[in-house]
C-alpha cells in the first residue's frame, strides 16, 4: 500500500461514528473480575504453600536419612597404574686423538696429541614421553716429556 491509500483509509475511519459501550457492559465486566479475583488468589496461595511444605519435608527427610560419608579419596575398583620414575643415564668416555703433525725447521716432526673427554647425560620420562639430553666435550692437549 502506498501513502495515498493510507490517507484515504485514515479519512474513512475518522468519518465513521463510533458507539460508546453501554454502562451495563462495564458493570458486568467489573462484577466478573471481582468475583474471580479472590478465588484465584486463594488457590494460588494454597498451591504455593503446599509446594513449599512438600519441598521442606523432602529436604528434611533427605538430611536425616542420607548416610553420613566423609569427604576424601574414595576407593576405586579400577587398579591405578604406578607412576614410572624418570630414568637418569650418564655416560663418560675419553679418547686420544692425533691433532696434527708439526715439523719445525730441520728438527724431527712432532705429533700433537689431544685427549677428548665426552660426558653424555640423559633424562627420560616414559610416562610423558619426554627425553632431555645434555652433552659436554672437553679437549685437553697432552704433552709428553
Amino acid at each position: 500500500m502506498n501513502e495515498e491509500n493510507f490517507d484515504s483509509l485514515e479519512k474513512l475511519l475518522r468519518g465513521v461514528n463510533l458507539r460508546q459501550p453501554s454502562a451495563e457492559l462495564d458493570k458486568r465486566i467489573v462484577a466478573i473480575a471481582r468475583a474471580d479475583r479472590p478465588r484465584v488468589r486463594r488457590w494460588r496461595l494454597a498451591l504455593a504453600a503446599a509446594a513449599g511444605a512438600s519441598i521442606t519435608a523432602a529436604g528434611l527427610v533427605l538430611v536425616m536419612l542420607w548416610p553420613k560419608t566423609e569427604l576424601g579419596p574414595q576407593p576405586s575398583s579400577v587398579p591405578v597404574a604406578k607412576r614410572q620414575p624418570v630414568q637418569h643415564i650418564e655416560r663418560v668416555w675419553s679418547s686420544l686423538a692425533a691433532k696434527d703433525v708439526v715439523a719445525p725447521g730441520s728438527a724431527a716432526a712432532v705429533c700433537r696429541i689431544e685427549r677428548r673427554t665426552v660426558r653424555d647425560v640423559q633424562w627420560i620420562d616414559p610416562e610423558n614421553h619426554v627425553r632431555m639430553q645434555w652433552q659436554e666435550t672437553v679437549s685437553v692437549p697432552v704433552e709428553y716429556n
